[in-house]
């Protein structure tokens, strides 16, 4: 029998990624992501929200996507990444020439150094980024293993870097 009520709200499959949008009174107040659909959003009980908003996205695109959202609409409740969880790699780049004094330092080396390190990067709108808790793990290693070193000796080390 086909299914004829008026009084309900269709929902889409449970199982589909998502980008979900908690809101207030109009304004977004929390950006997240599930891999499995629509249940995720519910289970936010120490937020106040009075609608959600869901948004298909390709499993390999939740992460940027998310970020973009949470860039975009600074929602109270995402503190930890409204203060710069995702870092540009040009900006990376840009941190350790300014810490470390390496003007000669590039992008080669520094995408030398992610791999190294085995640090997940995604690109959006042509950017390539790093989470901020990476960003510290390259900041740290560069202080551990390379701070003191002249600027061959950075080179060569980065160069024969072993996993």
């Amino acid at each position: 029998m086909e299914f004829k009520e008026i009084n309900t709200i269709s929902l889409p499959s449970a199982a589909l990624p998502i980008v979900y949008f908690l809101i207030k009174s109009g304004e977004v107040v929390y950006v997240g992501q599930s891999q499995h659909g629509i249940a995720r959003p519910y289970s936010h009980r120490d937020k106040d929200f009075d609608r959600i908003e869901i948004m298909k996205v390709p499993p390999d695109k939740l992460n940027e996507t998310e970020s973009y959202y949470i860039r975009k609409y600074a929602p109270i409740y995402n503190h930890r990444l409204i203060d710069g969880v995702d870092v540009g790699i040009n900006i990376v780049k840009s941190k350790i020439q300014e810490q470390f004094n390496r003007n000669d330092f590039s992008i080669i080396y520094l995408k030398k150094l992610i791999n190294f390190l085995n640090i997940n990067t995604y690109d959006f709108d042509g950017i390539t980024y790093i989470s901020k808790n990476d960003f510290n793990l390259l900041m740290n290693f560069i202080k551990e293993n390379l701070n003191g070193l002249r600027s061959k000796e950075w080179k060569y080390e980065i160069n024969h870097l072993k996993k």
